[in-house]
């Protein structure tokens, strides 16, 4: 097979095409003292395929984006992972963030929410806030970027590095511990001629994870009379039991949906009647009912150019995506132009301006337990219980228009005993849950060559959005029955950044150095205002203000103002390609601390040893070594707004102003400290095949931030209502990251490029507040020697055979209360004691939601003009505490069941681990136990592409100079332990009812002229 060599120092004018993935290629600017062949081989895969990307002439190859410039790859003494556009350009992404999968292994995401424009939740290298933020700082085109990534076309996006180590984030200072997110947008080609690119995409938006298994409407009565009758049986005695349990079953369920008498749906022991059948069976499916095909729409006009001395990108796109959910969209205008100049032979300016307009229907999918979310509602009620009204024949009840009505609940012959007078699908329909924003801003920068190797930049950056919400709640249904009422909400974001940059560069005898130091200050103001009506007038005009007679709460408003000053400088040193070393250090102010407490220094020093430049070094395989260290640290100031100041909450009484104190001050109250360590190995072998990184990581959090109860001396109340922010824990994640890049197969035809990303995170609490030992929240504890993320639940042992009772292990320390609501709590079992009741059980720590090992891998084929793209995360270990399956293993009169319900104990002698259903013995299925554990293993296939690029020169008579088609899956499917269950929904390892993520068939086409 021939190979094609290209000398590295025509690199630059090929940076599109050299791979980017390998951290063994060199870079040959330095010549003055070589001591290997700076050489790279293109492989055939790489060679041009990306030939319809606008972008390929900024495609940086071996340059990597990296804080405040720019630097390449051979010279990286930092941790940080790079892709480019052509690696999420064919996924029918909405929000940029979503095309990060698989950028690295350093990146931790959740599955995104299926509500059009939403993201995935992001952290970098474990978890190193408890009440603080964690999520990553955004950068775009070299500015700090506060606005929601949702408004950017990810058809404008260039590359996107991951800054993980603090040698790579440590010049961000105050906001650097969670790692960063950088973006580049596309910039023109210098000295050709105009080039149009015209991108479409069309899909359908459907459910990509199924329902949860339940039982059908012929299962649920005979098991809801079990229930009954088990109940009967624990409070009587079993006298007539059955009968009363067959005369009152169908009181106690509302709805009879069969066509036979009321009182000959069971027999007298639970049996369905052979001759009944459902009335309204294709009206039981509240989640068909409530779902359809959205259909999305995404398409770009994009131009690009210059001349010798300047250069211009410009773009306008749209977009409309439709959820899967008839109440769920999103639509997007935005625009961007890039335009840069060299106004002479040592000034370079530039400017990048961008604006969008979005348009949101949000389905209002807030969790488990509200009424109007449509996935609570669909999954909770039960399979006899239709969506709309029917007489007692099973016909449908019309409106005067001829519409099916939709049904409430309250029935004629019994009210349904959930949520009666509610329907999450006609409530939905009904009301209106909007969001409206523009944003717009700019980037803007002066290069000076002030004499050689000087050069002076500024750069101003601006951004500013706003965003409009509507809330209405209808009269006719739900919560807004019977006057209606309206919440309008008025945000205002504006910031800017403006910094001075002197960098300075000089190479002599082998001996290479970059300094750079600089000023930046920045301010951030959000203001907010909301207000709430009700008593609708006239049905017209439903989200003006004036058609509503009363002020139901006190309309409120906010303004919050964030200043940051800095001071930052680095340096960066290497001798011969071989020996690096790398420094930096910035000095923050920020307003969100006292004066006393409000400057700090963050920095770092890295270095690294190309061992395969040495002269000693010599290997028949290995093309390329090195050795990477950092240490360095940086801040989290993500701590709330002016929490170091005393706060008051207006509390008026009536027509009398009046406050109360809300908040203790505590002026030594400053941001977490996030001191980082890396040691890591890059390496490329047999000429490129396989190349990779190891990094070994220890990322330690000092200064927690928590909400202290004070005590009466303290200025505190004996309710411990008030309370003092404080620094007083501590916490580390500590890991192993492997990336491993093969060339699985080189032919002249076929081509196959495998990318393996593993990681692992062990995180632990290593100090807690004196005060506050531990904390206890929901299904987690927070303790010194555990992670944040550890279970700590009732510990479940199954059931007890003789009875069906559940079985927890007894813990001693927990009286025995007369009073208390539960039978029999204490039993013995061979030798063994136990209890029925949760209350009493033993809790204790159950595993961990975080997994022994996650990451991604990535496949890249294409035989000849064919390619097929893969994109896939996974994870081993770890748990997950399904709470949704944990509710439909809860029996309760009105509500579905789960499949496994089946299961249960029913006579002595039963093995089984489902308890006896019995009404007053609910809690021995309710209690949070380990028994609501499952695997968190796992495996999603994130995307799928099947693309041909045409042969160019059948183009020509087309005047086009290349085009591709694709059609592509994106989150295709999840394997995991369980049906129905997203066990990448929280990184907690908990599960809700929350907007499940949603699959996307598309077919798109990117056309160049």
């Amino acid at each position: 097979m021939k190979k094609i060599l290209v000398p590295l120092s025509l690199a630059a004018l090929v940076s599109g095409v050299l791979p980017a993935r390998s951290h063994g290629q060199t870079q040959g600017a330095r010549q003055t003292a070589p001591k290997k062949s700076d050489t790279v081989v293109i492989p055939p895969s790489q060679r041009l395929k990306n030939w319809s990307d606008s972008s390929t002439a900024q495609t940086l190859g071996d340059v990597v984006v990296v804080a405040y410039g720019t630097q390449k790859k051979a010279s990286l003494t930092g941790a940080v992972a790079q892709i480019s556009d052509s690696q999420f350009a064919k996924r029918p992404i909405t929000n940029i963030l979503d095309g990060l999968t698989a950028i690295g292994p350093g990146l931790q995401s959740t599955l995104s929410s299926g509500q059009p424009g939403s993201t995935s939740n992001l952290r970098v290298r474990g978890f190193g806030s408890i009440s603080a933020g964690s999520s990553p700082l955004m950068v775009v085109d070299g500015m700090v970027y506060d606005g929601d990534p949702s408004g950017i076309n990810p058809a404008d996006v260039a590359t996107m590095s991951l800054l993980m180590d603090a040698a790579s984030t440590a010049l961000y200072g105050s906001r650097g511990s969670n790692g960063v997110i950088v973006i580049t947008t596309k910039k023109g080609s210098r000295g050709k001629k105009t080039a149009v690119q015209f991108k479409m995409n069309q899909g359908v938006n459907v459910r990509m994870l199924p329902e949860y298994a339940q039982v059908n409407a012929y299962e649920y009565y005979p098991l809801m009379w079990e229930y009954y009758r088990n109940g009967l049986v624990s409070s009587q005695g079993g006298y007539l039991a059955n009968k009363y349990a067959t005369e009152g079953i169908k009181e106690n369920l509302g709805y009879n949906p069969f066509n036979v008498p009321d009182d000959e749906i069971v027999d007298i022991n639970g049996k369905l009647n052979p001759n009944a059948k459902l009335l309204y069976a294709d009206d039981l499916d509240w989640e068909k009912a409530g779902t359809r095909k959205g259909f999305r729409q995404d398409y770009t006009m994009s131009f690009n150019g210059g001349n010798e001395n300047a250069d211009y990108y410009a773009s306008v796109g749209y977009i409309t995506d439709k959820g899967y959910t008839p109440t769920a969209d999103f639509k997007r205008w935005n625009g961007r132009v890039n335009a840069n100049a060299r106004l002479n032979s040592f000034i370079k300016a530039g400017v990048n301006v961008y604006g969008s307009t979005t348009n949101t229907n949000q389905t209002p999918a807030y969790g488990s337990g509200y009424i109007v979310n449509p996935f609570y509602f669909s999954r909770t009620v039960g399979p006899i219980y239709p969506v709309h009204a029917h007489d007692p024949n099973g016909a449908y009840v019309l409106d005067k228009n001829g519409q099916h009505i939709y049904d409430d609940g309250i029935h004629t012959n019994g009210n349904r005993p959930f949520s009666p007078g509610r329907n999450a699908l006609a409530e939905g329909e009904l009301n209106v849950n909007y969001l409206t924003g523009i944003a717009m801003g700019a980037r803007t920068y002066v290069d000076a060559t002030l004499a050689k190797g000087l050069k002076l930049t500024t750069n101003l950056g601006l951004d500013q959005e706003t965003t409009e919400s509507y809330s209405y709640l209808n009269p006719t249904i739900g919560d807004g029955s019977p006057a209606g009422s309206l919440s309008r909400g008025n945000a205002r974001m504006k910031s800017y950044s403006f910094n001075q940059l002197l960098n300075y560069n000089k190479s002599w005898d082998g001996h290479s150095i970059e300094a750079m130091i600089g000023h930046e200050n920045s301010s951030r103001e959000t203001i907010s205002s909301n207000i709430t009506v009700r008593n609708q007038i006239a049905p017209g005009n439903k989200l003006e203000l004036e058609n509503y007679t009363t002020v139901t709460e006190a309309p409120t408003s906010s303004t919050v103002e964030k200043r940051i000053e800095g001071y930052l400088s680095r340096i960066n040193y290497d001798y011969s390609n071989i020996y690096y070393l790398s420094a930096s250090l910035r000095r923050d102010g920020n307003s969100l601390f006292a004066a006393s407490k409000r400057w700090y220094n963050f920095g770092t020093v890295s270095g690294a040893w190309r061992i395969s430049k040495e002269d000693f070094f010599h290997s028949s395989f290995v093309n390329d070594l090195k050795l990477k260290a950092s240490y360095g640290s940086v801040g989290n100031d993500n701590v709330g707004t002016y929490v170091y100041q005393s706060g008051y909450m207006v509390n008026n009484n009536a027509q009398e102003p009046g406050y109360i104190y809300g908040l203790i001050a505590n002026k030594d109250l400053t941001w977490e400290s996030n001191r980082s360590m890396n040691i890591g190995v890059e390496f490329s072998l047999f000429k490129g095949r396989i190349s990779g990184n190891i990094d070994v990581y220890n990322r330690i959090t000092s200064g927690l931030i928590f909400n202290v109860p004070q005590p009466l001396s303290g200025g505190g109340t004996p309710s411990g209502a008030f309370s003092i922010w404080m620094n007083v824990g501590n916490l580390y994640n500590r890991g192993v990251e492997l990336t491993l890049n093969t060339e699985v197969i080189k032919g002249r035809n076929f081509n196959w490029d495998f990318t393996l990303n593993a990681m692992t995170v062990k995180n632990k609490i290593t100090s807690m507040p004196e005060s506050i030992k531990e904390i206890i929240s929901g299904t987690k504890k927070l303790e010194v020697g555990h992670s944040i993320y550890d279970f700590y639940l009732y510990s479940w042992k199954g059931v007890d055979p003789a009875n069906g009772d559940a079985l927890y292990e007894l813990d001693d320390k927990i009286a025995y209360e007369d009073n208390a609501p539960y039978d029999d709590p204490d039993k013995t079992i061979k030798g063994v004691r136990y209890t029925t009741a949760s209350a009493r059980a033993k809790r204790d720590y159950q595993g961990s939601a975080i997994p022994d090992l996650q990451g991604s891998f990535r496949s890249d084929m294409r035989y000849k003009n064919f390619s097929l793209n893969l994109v896939c995360t996974y994870q081993i270990g770890g748990k997950t505490y399904d709470g949704v399956y944990a509710s439909m293993m809860t029996p309760s009169f009105g509500n579905s069941l789960s499949k496994d319900i089946l299961k249960r104990w029913q006579a002595t002698g039963d093995q089984t681990d489902v308890p006896r259903m019995d009404y007053l013995k609910g809690a021995g299925f309710a209690g949070s136990s380990n028994r609501w554990l499952v695997s968190a293993t796992s495996l999603t296939v994130n995307s799928i592409n099947l693309g041909y690029d045409f042969n160019r020169a059948a183009l020509q008579r087309l005047h086009l100079s290349g085009l591709q088609t694709y059609l592509s899956v994106e989150n295709a499917y999840q394997f995991s332990a369980r049906k129905g269950m997203n066990v990448l929904q929280t990184f907690s390892g908990t599960t809700g009812d929350v907007y499940l993520p949603r699959r996307v068939y598309s077919l798109g086409v990117i056309a160049n002229l």
